[in-house]
């Protein structure tokens, strides 16, 4: 694996009104795998491969190359707001190598996506405090899979026949906007 990292972090004292800070951070990463134990020749006469082109493509292709997060965190005596988002890179899901053409599902490339996080919170006490956010406050979804599948043909395609239209490889998963309220007593 190769790869670098860039952060940055600064505090702004805006006095007498709060306290902000800021950060930013960049992550690249290129992971290869470079050798392959061969899958033994009591499987291997089966058709089967133990660690095949899919198995290497979650690993060297199946999560984002690269990785951007920017925060902002601003507090005022008891009130504190947060606002965050990332940027998940492309990911590439390997499909099976098929022998019925008709029936071949293609690889797909998901885009990138930006994930927006935002929170308010407010302290009582010392010791209790109240929030209320959304994580993925805009309902960013991955791309859907391409291919669908067709019953008529016993061909699932990489949807399973419609029945999961968001493939499981995104890094930032297919749930869509979760809306919360948190209440913390701290002991």
């Amino acid at each position: 694996m190769t790869g670098g990292r860039l952060g940055l972090v600064a505090g702004l004292d805006l006095a007498p009104r709060g306290l902000l800070r800021l950060t930013a951070g960049y992550n690249n990463n290129r992971t290869r795998v470079l050798s392959v134990i061969p899958t033994p020749p009591q499987l291997g006469n089966r058709g089967e491969a133990l660690f095949g082109r899919v198995e290497r493509g979650r690993i060297e292709v199946g999560q984002p190359r690269d990785n951007v997060l920017l925060s902002a965190v601003y507090d005022l005596r008891r009130l504190g707001i947060t606002l965050r988002t990332q940027r998940f890179g492309e990911v590439t899901s390997l499909n099976p190598i098929n022998t019925n053409p008709a029936n071949q599902v293609a690889d797909q490339t998901f885009s990138a996506k930006w994930i927006t996080d935002v929170s308010a919170s407010y302290r009582f006490l010392n010791r209790l405090s109240i929030a209320v956010g959304a994580d993925n406050v805009l309902d960013v979804y991955p791309d859907q899979n391409s291919q669908v599948g067709d019953p008529r043909r016993n061909f699932s395609g990489n949807a399973n026949f419609g029945i999961f239209p968001y493939n499981g490889i995104s890094p930032f998963g297919f749930n869509g906007r979760f809306v919360y309220t948190r209440v913390a007593v701290g002991l």
